[in-house]
């Protein structure tokens, strides 16, 4: 194997077909899913026949010296084919499902459902790799397809960027549990809604609409399209997932086989997003909220009436609360995100949600709908916010409240 361009500095990802992707992430570099055979290869699995339409952008002896494999699991064909188990074999170390770990054999470790394990050399930044659930179909569809799991790259240094593969996935559950325990700056869903005549109407990845979804689950990270090409039986192409993304005004990147994308570097931006995600996700859970605010953060708009006691931290907490109490499907849709520098990021907003639960600024729940904006103005600090400048519309807000429900 030869060593890329790319140099161990940057934090890089580069999709090569299909769902394997060339990961540099903190000094190391990971290769998921690796599918190296050639265009027009055909395999039956099964019931069902699978056709490659793409060559790989490299082949396995242009890869750079690889650090570890990703495999979410072994059983199909799509994501780990003839040439891919070659890869496999004997690179150290190879992480996938514990079936998987039995099926490859010696250098593969199985990992269980949020089980972490590392990387780590001296002088170099340890990374952690973190098994995420994932189901391959519906409910119901796991005896027939066969245990998988994501995974999430991440290390103790918040300038890292943290790196999410999905994998052949629906569980869009299992995405809310990870952003309740990790911020998300990247993410490579696995998309194409892939499907068979054979199965009708079952898809076993992510549909354009699901992936949005996962997007603001995950609190809006870089959403970088894997496994929605380069195969057959994919029924949803790029522009399903332009049109989607593009709707729903969130971004996405498509990639070019065999170029690189650069990582974003963590931020204020990134982190607003992931507070939003936080603050929107129910049953309202105030330790993931807090785990975005500095012990010191500090308010410069801060409500009266909490006493000298209370910390700025603590009040925002209980605001928030409070909100999600009383609009259990409130949600912050976030407009505009607009970076300042490396360290604040300015945000437009707007808030909607049906008073239905507790009571609130004084009014009592009526079912009143309310639409409402506000700007933030976030600094932050090695991964928290230490400061917010903020104003809402709350002229708005109260007048919607008290206006009777026909």
């Amino acid at each position: 194997m030869t060593d890329t361009a790319a140099t161990r500095a940057e934090n890089t990802v580069t999709v090569l077909g299909g769902p394997t992707v060339l990961i540099h992430l903190a000094g190391w570099t990971l290769l998921t899913d690796p599918t190296f055979d050639a265009a027009g290869t055909e395999y039956q699995d099964g019931p069902v026949r699978l056709r490659k339409t793409t060559d790989p952008a490299l082949k396995p002896a242009q890869l750079p010296t690889l650090d570890a494999l990703l495999v979410s699991h072994t059983q199909h064909v799509d994501n780990l084919d003839t040439a891919g188990r070659d890869v496999a074999t004997g690179a150290a170390p190879v992480f996938t499902t514990v079936a998987g770990a039995a099926d490859l054999g010696a250098g593969a470790v199985g990992l269980q459902p949020w089980q972490t394990t590392t990387l780590s050399a001296p002088g170099r930044t340890t990374l952690h790799i973190t098994a995420v659930p994932a189901a391959h179909g519906p409910a119901g569809t796991e005896a027939v397809t066969g245990p998988v799991t994501g995974f999430l790259l991440h290390t103790d240094n918040s300038a890292d960027p943290t790196v999410y593969i999905s994998g052949d996935t629906v569980d869009l559950d299992a995405m809310s549990t990870l952003a309740t325990r990790h911020r998300i700056d990247v993410a490579l869903l696995h998309l194409g809604a892939a499907g068979f005549p054979e199965l009708g109407d079952l898809r076993l990845s992510l549909t354009a609409d699901q992936a949005v979804e996962a997007a603001h689950r995950l609190g809006d990270p870089l959403v970088v399209a894997v496994h929605a090409e380069g195969w057959a039986h994919y029924t949803e192409d790029r522009s399903h997932v332009e049109h989607a993304f593009d709707t729903a005004g969130r971004p996405q990147r498509w990639p070019t086989p065999g170029q690189a994308i650069t990582l974003p570097d963590p931020g204020a931006a990134a982190l607003a997003r992931s507070f939003y995600a936080a603050v929107d996700a129910r049953p309202f859970d105030p330790e993931r909220v807090g785990a975005h605010l500095a012990p010191n953060f500090h308010d410069h708009n801060r409500p009266a009436g909490f006493g000298d006691d209370a910390s700025d931290r603590d009040v925002l907490i209980l605001l928030l609360t409070g909100l999600a109490a009383a609009f259990p499907d409130g949600r912050h849709t976030l407009e505009r995100v607009t970076p300042v520098g490396a360290d604040e990021a300015l945000l437009y907003w707007r808030f909607t949600g049906t008073h239905t639960g507790a009571t609130f600024f004084g009014a009592d729940p009526t079912g009143a709908r309310v639409d409402f904006v506000g700007t933030d103005l976030f600094r932050a600090d090695d991964g928290r916010f230490t400061e917010q400048h903020h104003i809402e519309d709350l002229l708005a807000l109260s007048a919607q409240l008290r206006t009777p429900v026909s």
